[in-house]
């Protein structure tokens, strides 16, 4: 909504075509050309696509409030492999960083139900049906679920959310000025906006990237 405003406001000229998507799909049409720029999570599976870092969001377990780990302010990610949780299916983007975040603590995953879509399995761990480790971001409303109860996962790394483009596909005028006010976006001193668990790393960009190409004019 506040990108929506500033180019309303600032570039009233500019019509703005919005697709969702995974972030492996977004990287695809990048790569065809399909779409100019996405707003996705790491890790850029294309040497073609630029990525700079705009945010990172925390991981955090999702339980019943009468599961044992409820009480806990804090978990590691083996304490929450324990639990049998809801996960998206093998080779679905996000599932492959829980398997990769529990492989590097040694643990491994404990699954109930493997359910296509993320919103999906937000919405069923916020009403209690099972735990879940979701993105701090979908769980913006847990304080309004009295069944449920988020708690933080302290040893793994925050997620990389950033803006994507392909090196080799020219922007327009009106894509460099979407880009510019996504990063004055997350730049502003005011970020109360952000969803609790996410925090800006305005300029901060992967090893091995060209991040400053992406705001080139």
């Amino acid at each position: 909504p506040r990108l929506l405003e500033r180019l309303r406001t600032r570039h009233p000229r500019i019509e703005l075509e919005i697709a969702e998507g995974t972030a492996a799909s977004l990287q695809r049409r990048l790569h065809s050309g399909s779409v100019d720029l996405a707003v996705l999570t790491a890790p850029i599976r294309f040497d073609e696509l630029l990525f700079s870092v705009l945010l990172e969001e925390r991981y955090v377990l999702v339980v019943p409030a009468d599961n044992p780990l409820a009480s806990h302010e804090q978990v590691t990610i083996a304490e929450a492999a324990t639990l049998p949780m809801l996960v998206p299916p093998v080779h679905v983007g996000f599932r492959d960083e829980l398997e990769a975040i529990a492989n590097v603590r040694g643990a491994r995953l404990s699954v109930i139900a493997e359910i296509d879509g993320l919103n999906v399995i937000a919405a069923l761990a916020l009403r209690g049906y099972a735990p879940a480790i979701l993105p701090a971001s979908a769980v913006e409303t847990i304080a309004r679920q009295a069944a449920t109860v988020a708690i933080e996962i302290v040893d793994v790394p925050p997620r990389q959310i950033g803006l994507a483009r392909h090196r080799n596909h020219l922007l327009s005028a009106a894509a460099r000025a979407v880009a510019t006010e996504l990063s004055s976006l997350t730049s502003h001193e005011d970020l109360r906006w952000l969803p609790a668990g996410v925090t800006t790393v305005h300029s901060r960009t992967l090893a091995q990237r060209e991040p400053q190409a992406l705001l080139q004019t």
